[in-house]
């Protein structure tokens, strides 16, 4: 889950809900870190707990990068993590959920004839 923190100037934290020992994760970690301002690793954190510190951040915008997808923590958004909460890439349908604003996708990914099924604006 990625967000965007600041009003001014823009900062982006990473907070992973991932077990550091996924072998994706932790053979990319470092290339992962470094492309954050902030890191913070909260797997042992309840769903709740994590939405609270994303608020303390008062970020702007919350990004879901797995939703519905194995090892995902979509229960942070339904806390409202951010004003504004998109997902993206990891999940390409609606999650079905009154918190999720935004979905991204274009018309190959999402047709026309799907998008009054989202509940999600599709952006």
């Amino acid at each position: 889950m990625a967000f965007e923190y600041s009003r001014n100037k823009s900062h982006f934290a990473n907070v992973n809900s991932h077990p550091i020992s996924d072998d994706i994760v932790a053979s990319n970690l470092l290339s992962i870190k470094v492309a954050f301002d902030k890191f913070i690793d909260v797997d042992d954190k309840s769903d709740k707990d994590i939405a609270l510190l994303a608020r303390s951040f008062n970020i702007d915008i919350a990004v879901d990068l797995a939703g519905y997808t194995a090892n995902s923590r979509a229960g942070i958004f339904s806390y409202r993590a951010a004003p504004l909460q998109v997902s993206y890439l990891g999940y390409p349908g609606t999650s079905g959920a009154g918190y999720m604003d935004y979905i991204i996708g274009d018309h190959i990914l999402i047709p026309d004839s799907a998008r009054p099924f989202y509940t999600e604006k599709v952006a």
